[in-house]
């Protein structure tokens, strides 16, 4: 964690010289950065990590002798640290486009595109790279087993005492939407609960993911394929429909207007983000009260909080994933601390818990 006195050390990845200066450039000019090394390709990465213990590795994905993806695979299995990704080769060709979430997939935190044009130190891609280094370096991650998906676990959440309700106490009225909002950390938790869902779950789902609007339609064909639902992009006045999962696509608001979504960045952006989780869970409270489920996921910040707490005082059910799965506690702590969790639940937990409230069972199994 960054503090008064303590740099955050990144370790930089990439077989283009030119673009580790232009990086390492960027990075040296905040005073809360020290660039420790600079590796050409994923094995030599993998080395100078064991050996100088960066708080991040910042890489390319397309490298000689070992790729990025690789990379993050080995080192979230044997020395898991955060990630992020830095590279031209997740934008060209289809399946360039794939690479993001491949990554996110093996453990990479974040993953932004590299300029073609090259940075400029006073650029605002050169800000954002050194935001997005400041908060990645934070972040808590997790070791992964190398090929082998995570555990889903068999133990149900535990009953917690939040708010004012209880999830046993909660009086059952039928879902007739589900909607999960997330930031970072958030992809692969989509992932899960997506790919989890029965093919016959017949109560729309809609969602915001904070992520580069570049890369907003390549996230939804990579969960479409793995979900038996469909997951797609909403266009604006569109009606949902039972089984599908709608994503706004880009930098543009979703909300709800009855059974018709409504998608547009009219608004500007909301608590810092477009879309933003508390636009969606706004319009749910006002046209699903006691008939819709609620699901805020790991995030920085505290988008979505203020939108959970609505939907619980409407009567709605919503989730807040705990401390201990979420890559980022902030979205989820800020709606724990506003009150507006019926249940703060593990990440192994989400679906059998979805599918308990769908099917007509909120309280958990004594």
């Amino acid at each position: 964690m960054e503090t008064d006195t303590q740099k955050i050390r990144v370790l930089l990845a990439d077989d283009s010289q030119i673009a580790l200066n232009i990086i390492n450039n960027i990075l040296s000019a905040d005073p809360r950065i020290e660039v420790i090394g600079q590796a050409s390709n994923g094995v030599e990465a993998l080395s100078m990590v064991h050996d100088l213990k960066p708080d991040i590795l910042c890489t390319d994905y397309h490298m000689p002798k070992m790729d990025g993806l690789e990379l993050t695979r080995r080192l979230m299995s044997e020395s898991p640290l955060p990630i992020l990704v830095i590279s031209i080769s997740v934008q060209d060709t289809p399946d360039d486009k794939d690479n993001i979430f491949r990554l996110i997939e093996a453990g990479a935190v974040d993953v932004m595109p590299k300029p073609r044009g090259g940075f400029k130190a006073d650029s605002a891609e050169a800000n954002q790279l050194r935001q997005k280094v400041r908060l990645v370096a934070g972040v808590r991650v997790f070791s992964r087993e190398y090929g082998v998906s995570p555990p889903v676990s068999k133990q149900h959440a535990a009953v917690k005492e939040v708010g004012r309700r209880t999830v046993t106490d909660t009086p059952y009225i039928k879902p007739e939407i589900l909607v999960i909002g997330g930031s970072t950390g958030a992809p692969q938790i989509f992932l899960r609960i997506l790919s989890s869902l029965p093919a016959d779950f017949s109560i729309p789902i809609v969602c915001v993911q904070h992520i580069n609007a570049q890369f907003a339609p390549s996230m939804v064909e990579w969960l479409n394929r793995s979900s038996p639902l469909r997951v797609k992009t909403a266009y604006n006045g569109e009606r949902m429909q039972p089984g599908s999962a709608y994503f706004s696509g880009g930098s543009r608001h979703i909300e709800v207007d009855g059974d018709v979504l409504r998608v547009s960045d009219e608004k500007g952006p909301v608590n810092g983000h477009m879309p933003s989780v508390d636009v969606l869970f706004d319009s749910v409270a006002r046209y699903y009260p006691n008939k819709s489920i609620a699901i805020l996921l790991s995030g920085m910040g505290n988008d979505g909080a203020a939108g959970t707490k609505r939907i619980y005082d409407s009567g709605g059910y919503t989730m807040a994933q705990d401390q201990s799965s979420s890559v980022v506690f902030g979205m989820p702590m800020e709606a724990i601390r506003i009150d507006a969790a019926s249940i703060i639940i593990k990440e192994d937990d989400i679906v059998s818990h979805i599918l308990k409230i769908y099917n007509g069972r909120p309280g958990v199994d004594k």
